[in-house]
């Protein structure tokens, strides 16, 4: 990944927010595309969440599958 980085000049970025069904946060994201990434930062979070994890920004892999897609911007 760090050396196609190293080749790229220019990084295609898309923005959405979507909803984590399994512990509801909303995110908002940041998909790296040429890297099949996502940065997910909490905007709203379940009062009942309790771990620091639900808190946190989350760098993974996009897994379509463990959210609910609510809306893409620019």
């Amino acid at each position: 990944m760090l050396e196609q980085l190293k080749k790229k000049t220019h990084i295609q970025i898309k923005h959405y927010i979507d909803y984590d069904k399994t512990n509801h946060i909303i995110y908002d994201n940041l998909y790296l595309e040429d890297f099949d990434v996502v940065i997910k930062s909490p905007i709203v979070r379940n009062k009942k969440a309790s771990t620091i994890t639900n808190y946190s920004i989350i760098i993974s892999r996009f897994i379509l599958a463990n959210s609910v897609f609510l809306i893409s911007y620019d």
